[in-house]
């Protein structure tokens, strides 16, 4: 597993030094509070994770991480859905937001899941989801991949380092499937 220490070294050398000077203040990692409650209920590796790397402002493939450093508010909270018609607030309290992805949709830690990352597709009602990783330093070490690797080499290198979210629907492949036909 990927230690924030080791993710934070490789991120700075590898990526951030690697791109243009406009893009870097984007790259930037952001750190969640120590503080925030909902750190106690994930998994510990991911908890520390958050709080001594943190996740980048944006990155490819069109991902934003823009609410680690706002202490992981609830997908609820973020989008405003408390009584709201036809939206299940119960089920939704067990997502907290980590960004977005480039469609809007969001990034969130799913809580009674062991700290899983998955998409909350918004265009129906927050009612269907796709894995993006199985924990937050495996999410980090995809994009270390994304960002270092050719792309035609992504689902063999992820799939080392996180197999359950490789299957047919997962989130990560088609995204950058997606970057490979656009190039």
């Amino acid at each position: 597993m990927l230690k924030p220490e080791t993710f934070v070294t490789r991120w700075q050398e590898e990526v951030v030094a690697n791109e243009p000077e406009f893009i870097r203040d984007d790259l930037l990692l952001t750190l969640c509070p120590p503080e925030v409650q909902v750190l106690a209920q994930i998994p510990e590796d991911s908890a520390r994770f958050l709080v001594e790397a943190g996740m980048p402002t944006s990155c490819a493939p069109f991902l934003c991480f823009d609410k680690v450093g706002k202490g992981l508010p609830t997908l609820i909270s973020v989008w405003r859905l408390e009584g709201v018609a036809g939206i299940d607030t119960n089920f939704l309290s067990r997502y907290h937001t980590l960004g977005s992805d480039g469609a809007g949709n969001p990034l969130c830690i799913d809580t009674e899941e062991s700290g899983k990352v998955f998409m909350v597709d918004h265009d129906d009602a927050f009612r269907s989801r796709r894995l993006v990783a199985s924990s937050v330093p495996q999410l980090a070490e995809a994009l270390l991949i994304i960002h270092t690797q050719p792309h035609e080499h992504f689902r063999r290198l992820f799939e080392e380092i996180d197999p359950a979210a490789c299957g047919a629907d997962s989130f990560l492949p088609s995204e950058v499937a997606t970057l490979i036909e656009e190039a």
